[in-house]
């Protein structure tokens, strides 16, 4: 959801709650080439997950925005007494929050040239991304 809160400010909203099935089991069934290799996945398990983001976006120009959003996500997956938990190590646990700031350019209208930075339990530290329309 988004709010238009004045012709410069807006806030978003956004949550989910998610039921996934996956495969918990991957058996190798060829592997001559290592490029394209096929796998048998068996034993699927519902993992839960769920999430929610607020975000806002103040415009100066047309062309720079400022946007900042605080972030929640938990996946049953990360905790570590899950039956499901991955072999791999979040600094995070079982769940994260983390915060962005950034910083948008538009040289035109149909690019967005963007720079955010993270802190908090943020995947990665500094975001940069360009989109282009057609």
């Amino acid at each position: 959801m988004r709010f238009a809160v004045t012709d410069n400010f807006h806030l978003g909203f956004n949550g989910y709650l998610e039921d996934e099935d996956i495969a918990q089991t991957k058996i190798p069934t060829d592997i001559t080439d290592p490029n394209n290799s096929v796998h048998l996945y068996n034993d699927y398990q519902t993992l839960y997950r769920k999430g929610a983001l607020i975000s806002g976006k103040y415009e100066f120009t047309p062309q720079w925005e400022m946007t900042g959003s605080a972030n929640y996500e938990a996946y049953e997956e990360w905790d570590k007494d899950s039956e499901f938990w991955d072999t791999k190590e979040h600094s995070w646990g079982s769940s994260r929050t983390w915060g962005t700031l950034g910083v948008n350019f538009k040289p035109t209208s149909s690019s967005i040239i963007a720079l955010e930075a993270n802190a908090g339990d943020a995947a990665q530290d500094v975001y940069a991304y360009t989109r282009i329309y057609f």
